[in-house]
């Protein structure tokens, strides 16, 4: 049998999502003790890329939305981490109850007229 008639092996979504939503929460615990990086930030979006591009094109293959809100949890615990975000200021000063208020659960975005 060559690489070729080799079948794809789908690795399991599930365990993935759960693998980073461990790492996510271990980033937001660790982003309360130190200073996290920027470029974990960047590090994180090149490997989301790369994924994209390994684990869906060999092989070895995981569902392109099970990688993507994966590591989407990650990104977002990194971000949230970063002293310097606005979002990171808006939550120390407000509260995640406040600002879940006025950007998620609301229309502000879609309100606002441009110009």
């Amino acid at each position: 049998m060559s690489d070729a008639d080799a079948p794809v092996v789908m690795l399991s979504g599930k365990k993935f999502v759960t693998a980073c939503v461990i790492v996510a929460c271990l980033l937001l615990a660790l982003g309360r003790v130190v200073t996290l990086p920027v470029s974990l930030l960047a590090a994180e979006l090149f490997a989301t890329i790369l994924g994209l591009f390994i684990f869906g094109s060999f092989r070895y293959q995981i569902h392109k939305n099970a990688l993507t809100y994966g590591m989407a949890f990650v990104i977002v615990a990194t971000f949230v981490g970063l002293e310097t975000s606005e979002w990171h200021r808006q939550v120390a000063e407000t509260g995640w109850m406040t600002w879940m208020q006025q950007h998620v659960l609301s229309f502000h975005g879609l309100d606002a007229r441009p110009g």
